[in-house]
């Protein structure tokens, strides 16, 4: 008996270790082990995105805060605005004005004007007479513009010594840089076929009711020391073309 017992308590610890080592054996079942395989890899790659949420977040804020804004990158710039060349046409006539009485023009004939003009701007350019109307030209000048640096303007005036009149007209070179604004903020380039009339920025000394237009490899902007001025002449300044309004 005491040998039965003996083999029953090997028998017992022969199945215990068969039973241990079958545990400590992985799986052999193909599909236990790749989802056992996913499952670790999931766990190793969970915080990745996480991190990459964070890395895009910050980086959105940084751009917002830094980067060009948001006007500047979905409507880009396209030219120069009219308006600015008005603006720099109307301010050389100010300042013309009030230096006026302490300096005299060279008063010339209009074929000088049209020579000198032709030098200045180096391509042929004809400027409107405005004679009949007794308006004098005097010596074109060189003038830097917003878009065009190789301009020029020449002044005209008329009356007396303590009741002057005058009228500026400048010419640029135009190679479609300026741009004007339609009702609903698009940017139009300016095409010959009819004046522009633009208001500038307000003067003492210049009427703010201006006139653009070109002929196509000029642009020219009017400007007079009253509200009648160009009213008076505009047939001659802007010969077979009508006068329209900016942006239509």
């Amino acid at each position: 008996m005491a040998e039965s017992a003996d083999e029953g308590v090997v028998q017992s610890s022969r199945s215990d270790a068969v039973a241990t080592s079958t545990a400590a054996q992985p799986n052999s079942d193909p599909a236990f082990s790749a989802s056992a395989r996913s499952l670790r890899e999931e766990r190793r790659w969970s915080g990745l995105p996480i991190a990459a949420s964070l890395a895009l977040v910050a980086f959105a804020v940084v751009f917002g805060v830094y980067g060009p804004r948001v006007v500047d990158r979905g409507s880009p710039q396209v030219g120069t605005p009219l308006w600015e060349a008005v603006d720099a046409a109307v301010e050389h006539l100010d300042q013309y004005i009030l230096h006026a009485p302490f300096r005299q023009g060279e008063l010339v004939v209009m074929g000088e004007v049209n020579a000198e003009l032709t030098k200045i701007l180096r391509m042929p350019v004809v400027c409107p007479d405005l004679t009949e109307h007794d308006f004098m030209p005097c010596r074109p000048r060189p003038l830097r513009i917003p878009g065009a640096p190789d301009a020029a303007v020449v002044v005209f005036s008329r009356g007396g010594k303590n009741d002057v009149e005058y009228l500026s007209l400048v010419i640029a070179p135009y190679r479609e840089q300026y741009t004007l604004f339609s009702d609903f903020g698009r940017p139009q380039f300016l095409v010959p076929g009819g004046a522009i009339g633009v208001d500038a920025a307000p003067s003492d000394r210049v009427a703010s009711s201006t006139l653009a237009w070109t002929n196509g490899s000029h642009l020219f902007v009017a400007a007079g020391s009253r509200r009648t001025t160009l009213g008076d002449v505009t047939p001659d300044l802007v010969p077979s073309m009508t006068r329209i309004d900016e942006g239509s």
